[in-house]
């Protein structure tokens, strides 16, 4: 009863206890073995290891290994328990824990090839090569042809540049299964590791329909690209990027990004495209340093692409760098006021910040530009009453003098304290009608301005219109509308505004600008 399925992981294979193994020399299937006594010792080593059995059906590698552990310490001298406790330490990437229990098993049991290729394994991954190899050697003395040995032996030989010791294995693997898929990945690498493109070509052909999620294949097919093969296309190893990011396998996404990076192909965007899907996988790695490496290079190259500035912006709101996530929330509005992912992040940093005015506005324009979005009513309902609820008497709030307000918003305007001064202006406005007209005007007019600087392009508008119904030639209200529509890039309106500006008083150039 073979018990052990193969995995692969980081250029390495890795074998796990994955069953029962009956291995003992006096229940051999020669002529004269006792089959009852068989029969019997196969059912006493299913009992013994039942329950590390269940844990690993559960994939639960850390009750397995509990479980067999206990077990060993019962039944010291059962070769099946100890190697069922190495094989699935190794598989929780422990292999100098793994080494005695193997070591016990190959004592008690000298011919079970399978715990050998275990232990030599074990001192492979410890870092003890020379251990390995007389592990993987002794295999090939009970079975010359034994595939997996020849592969680990490649797999060290490569790893100490010994390569006409890695070249004499791969023939024989080669010579034993040519089709194998572990034995064309193992040829390949080894040719690239020699500089012959085309020996590795020629292994990559033959693949053929390999499962593309064998990190082995994976390892040859990002090779090939980084060394410029035309066997190999970048769309290929983004269709493995797309199929690992959707696994959440993000080690493997980051590094097929990197191989795809390193092939230097494609223009400006499409490259940054690429920096913007590598710190993606980082920032669902929980790798938030090199999520913003991999962002801001892509920004580097395209500075107004607004999916890169909206991750940037989500990068420092999850590291609650307010500060951050509004620099890049603002960068991302003068380039699109309208993208949804970006009035979301502000809506929620506002959220975060307390300014439940301005969160309202965000989702207030995520429902006018795309009523589709899903929960946006939810959380416009949420707040609109969390703003009745906080929302102060008016007949509390005395009306501000004017001499020491305005200071008070320029102060906060130096500091692009835009909430602040927001804030103050709207307070003021509450008794517009109680201030002389031309000042109600100014403050209607250093509101929009306020506005425009925090970039809130839409309510700058909708103040300095009104600003302009009760003063239609103030030609500073026209000044800073021509400045809103110039900034939105609406050209012809800014024209129109400055022109009557201009009409006003032709001579005054200077002020306008």
């Amino acid at each position: 009863l073979d018990v052990y399925s193969r995995l692969r992981g980081f250029g390495f294979r890795l074998a796990r206890a994955d069953g029962v193994s009956v291995r003992h020399e006096s229940l051999s299937d020669a002529e004269g073995a006792n089959f009852a006594e068989m029969l019997i010792h196969r059912e006493k080593m299913g009992e013994l290891l039942a329950a590390g059995q269940r844990a690993l059906a559960q994939n639960d590698l850390e009750t397995a290994a509990a479980e067999f552990a206990k077990t060993a310490a019962s039944h010291p001298d059962v070769p099946e328990v100890q190697s069922a406790l190495g094989a699935t330490l190794l598989a929780l990437g422990r292999p100098a824990d793994a080494i005695p229990p193997l070591k016990k098993a190959v004592a008690l049991l000298p011919g079970d090839v399978a715990a050998y290729i275990q232990l030599g394994l074990a001192y492979f991954q410890a870092g003890k090569p020379r251990k390995a190899r007389s592990m993987f050697k002794r295999v090939l003395e009970f079975d010359p042809r034994n595939l997996q040995a020849h592969l680990f032996l490649i797999d060290l030989y490569r790893a100490e540049k010994r390569f006409s010791d890695a070249i004499r294995h791969a023939k024989i693997v080669l010579e034993i299964d040519a089709e194998n898929t572990d034995v064309l990945v193992s040829y390949g690498l080894l040719m690239l590791d020699l500089d012959d493109v085309d020996g590795a070509e020629m292994a990559w052909q033959r693949l053929g329909d390999a499962p593309r999620d064998h990190a082995g294949v994976i390892a040859l097919m990002t090779g090939l690209l980084e060394r410029g093969s035309q066997r190999v296309r970048p769309s290929a190893v983004l269709a493995e990027v797309e199929a690992a990011q959707r696994a959440e396998d993000w080690a493997r996404a980051i590094s097929l990004l990197k191989s795809v990076l390193a092939a230097n192909g494609g223009s400006p965007p499409e490259k940054a495209a690429l920096w913007n899907r590598l710190g993606l996988s980082h920032f669902r790695a929980g790798n938030p340093a090199e999520a913003a490496i991999a962002f801001e290079e892509g920004l580097r190259l395209a500075p107004e692409d607004v999916d890169i500035l909206n991750n940037l912006a989500e990068l420092h709101l999850q590291q609650e760098q307010f500060d951050r996530a509004t620099e890049y929330i603002n960068r991302a509005l003068k380039v699109n006021p309208n993208d949804t992912g970006t009035l979301i992040l502000l809506g929620n940093t506002a959220i975060q910040l307390g300014d439940l005015d301005t969160a309202q506005v965000a989702f207030q324009r995520v429902q006018t530009v795309a009523p589709e979005t899903e929960g946006v009513d939810a959380v416009l309902s949420e707040l609109s009453a969390a703003l009745a609820d906080d929302s102060p008497d008016e007949s509390t709030i005395a009306k501000p003098d004017l001499a020491e307000l305005l200071p008070q918003v320029e102060a906060a305007q130096q500091q692009q304290d835009w909430s602040t001064a927001v804030d103050l202006l709207t307070v003021a406005l509450q008794f517009a009608d109680e201030y002389p007209p031309d000042a109600a005007v100014d403050l209607l007019n250093r509101l929009g301005v306020t506005q425009f600087m925090a970039g809130n392009f839409e309510d700058a508008l909708d103040v300095l219109h009104s600003a302009l119904e009760m003063a239609p030639e103030n030609r500073a209200v026209l000044g800073n509308l021509a400045d809103v529509y110039a900034g939105q890039g609406q050209l012809d309106r800014a024209t129109e505004y400055l022109n009557r500006a201009l009409a006003l008083d032709p001579n005054d150039v200077p002020t306008l600008l």
